[in-house]
């Protein structure tokens, strides 16, 4: 399975809206994660036909900021848990398949104090039940100092993929490409659940592995080797 996540910014833009299509088009990813939409939900529901996704969970934007939205196509199945401003907790399958998995997408707040309901509620989460888990998204924080890079202008490593050690025993192939931003500050990620590695990947493209979340509750990022 395929799984895109996206902080676009806004889909707004003709640019932002291009980048998505021809990496959908290109990259024909199963999932499509969506934050900062910006836009409301007829809007989204046409991006969603023009990229012929079957299904969709569009929560609308507060204000002129936020808005999240998910995609799938009809061979996969996706049961929203929980839907806030800031997470979709879900029960994601590929029809026929037979594994199934927590997907919780996430989009934390900028601010310190308004992101630690957010990790207390994925705290929670890791109580219920016993699937393999896995949060992809923005967290809008940085686990370790190598993840800031830069001289002149500073960039920081802000969007990610954890994980349960279930998960990644499940999925053990698993990788994470990042591709370049188009439109908008966030590269793009696309997690692949079967690792199928790039014969010809742009060098712009870069590519690594899940990290762990912590069992017993608290979220910590653990680095696993390539």
């Amino acid at each position: 399975m395929k799984i895109l996540s996206w902080n676009c910014q806004g889909l707004g833009s003709p640019l932002t809206i291009r980048a998505l299509t021809a990496l959908v088009a290109k990259e024909k990813p199963d999932v499509i994660f969506l934050v900062e939409t910006k836009n409301r939900e007829l809007v989204l529901s046409r991006i969603h036909r023009k990229l012929r996704f079957v299904n969709s969970y569009i929560t609308n934007l507060i204000g002129t900021a936020g808005g999240l939205a998910m995609f799938w196509h009809s061979h996969v199945s996706i049961q929203v848990e929980i839907a806030t401003p800031n997470f979709f907790d879900t029960i994601c399958s590929e029809i026929g398949r037979g594994i199934t998995m927590r997907l919780t997408c996430i989009h934390a707040p900028a601010t310190p104090d308004l992101r630690q309901p957010l990790w207390t509620a994925l705290r929670r989460l890791a109580f219920i039940g016993s699937l393999p888990w896995v949060c992809v998204g923005d967290s809008n924080e940085i686990a370790y100092q190598w993840e800031k890079f830069g001289e002149e202008l500073v960039k920081e490593w802000l969007d990610r993929v954890l994980c349960t050690w279930n998960w990644w025993l499940t999925y053990s192939e698993a990788e994470v490409f990042a591709f370049p931003a188009v439109g908008s500050d966030h590269s793009p990620l696309m997690l692949n659940t079967e690792g199928q590695q790039r014969r010809n990947a742009s060098s712009a493209v870069e590519r690594q592995a899940p990290r762990c979340l912590a069992a017993g509750g608290t979220v910590l990022g653990v680095e696993i080797s390539d």
